[in-house]
């Protein structure tokens, strides 16, 4: 039984240290039968992909490099909450997803959970930002793309904090 326990504690830490972090997310999933987290594993399974096909061409790029990074902690942040989830423990992946840029989970896990139009609007529009921004990274100037992506950056995490704590007042009690 010890041994057991240790195994299931970290092995969604490996999975996740290693980009795999999707595996975790597909077998809570399937586990909770739950499909938010089917569908963020499909998604950082589609993101790792894509990054690392991508690796060839811009490794030695700064910004490909905190990509990666982003990456990485997110995955690890969120395999940890989906394992913790599965287990039925803590909820403070919000400001860990606001904190790498990636605010419109935040916006669609409370729109969706609270059923609140306008909170999904954000996260589209968060996400569409966040792929525009990453997608026009060799096309805009570097000084530029410094001021957006930390424009963006401050007002996701801001928005996101705000919102989870209305979220919480609100739908949770």
């Amino acid at each position: 039984m010890g041994n057991q326990t240790v195994k299931q504690t970290w092995w969604p830490i490996i999975c996740a240290i290693f980009y795999l972090s999707f595996i975790v997310f597909f077998y809570v999933g399937k586990k909770c039968n739950d499909k938010k987290w089917t569908t963020i594993g499909a998604v950082f399974l589609v993101l790792v992909g894509a990054l690392f096909s991508m690796y060839e061409q811009f490794q030695n790029e700064t910004w490909f490099k905190l990509l990666l990074a982003t990456y990485w902690i997110c995955g690890l942040v969120l395999a940890r909450y989906s394992w913790n989830s599965y287990r039925k423990e803590g909820a403070w992946w919000p400001f860990f997803c606001a904190i790498f840029s990636l605010a419109f989970i935040v916006f669609f896990y409370i729109g969706k959970k609270s059923d609140n139009k306008k909170w999904q609007t954000f996260g589209i529009i968060y996400l569409v930002v966040f792929i525009a921004l990453f997608a026009s990274l060799a096309l805009i100037p570097n000084e530029l793309i410094t001021i957006l992506l930390t424009a963006y950056w401050v007002c996701g995490l801001v928005h996101s904090c705000i919102s989870w704590k209305t979220y919480l007042r609100e739908y949770q009690g």
